[in-house]
C-alpha cells in the first residue's frame, strides 16, 4: 500500500488532553478537539502501515511524522482527515477538507467580493490578487 486516508467525524477525544502541546492547552476547547481528532486520525492511518504512533507537532504546528513517512491532516467543522504515505524523495502529500456551500450563499460571497474590489479601485488601492499571481 502506497498511502492511506483516514476520514472521521469529529467527536469527543475522550480525555486525551494530556497529549496536547503546551501551546494548545489554553486554546479554545474547539481548537483542542480538532487538534486531538486530527492526531487520532493520523494514528489510525499509521496503524495501517504497522506504526500506531502518536504524532506530535513540529514548531510550525505541522505533524512530526515518524521517519520514513509523510502525512497531512485537515479538518472542517464536522470531519477530520489524515493521509499517510511512505516517504519518497521529491513527492509531497496533502489533504484538504472543504465545506460545500449553497449556490445562493456563493452568490452572496461573490457580490460582497465585487463590492470590496470596486471600493478598492475607487480608492486607488491596487488589486492585491494580481500581485499574488491569483486569477482576477
Amino acid at each position: 500500500m502506497k498511502w492511506h486516508l483516514e476520514f472521521c467525524p469529529i467527536k469527543d477525544p475522550c480525555h486525551q488532553n494530556h497529549r496536547l502541546p503546551l501551546a494548545l492547552r489554553s486554546a479554545h476547547p474547539k481548537r483542542q478537539n480538532h487538534y486531538l481528532n486530527g492526531r487520532l486520525a493520523m494514528q489510525r492511518a499509521l496503524h495501517v502501515f504497522g506504526r500506531a504512533t502518536w504524532v506530535t507537532s513540529k514548531a510550525n504546528g505541522s505533524p512530526a511524522m515518524p521517519e520514513g513517512f509523510s502525512g497531512s491532516i485537515s479538518h472542517s467543522e464536522q470531519f477530520v482527515a489524515a493521509v499517510v504515505a511512505r516517504e519518497q524523495a521529491d513527492q509531497y502529500l496533502g489533504v484538504d477538507c472543504e465545506e460545500w456551500i449553497l449556490p445562493e450563499v456563493a452568490e452572496q460571497v461573490k457580490v460582497r467580493e465585487m463590492r470590496f474590489y470596486d471600493t478598492c479601485v475607487e480608492a486607488g488601492i491596487p488589486d492585491l490578487r494580481a500581485a499574488r499571481g491569483a486569477p482576477i
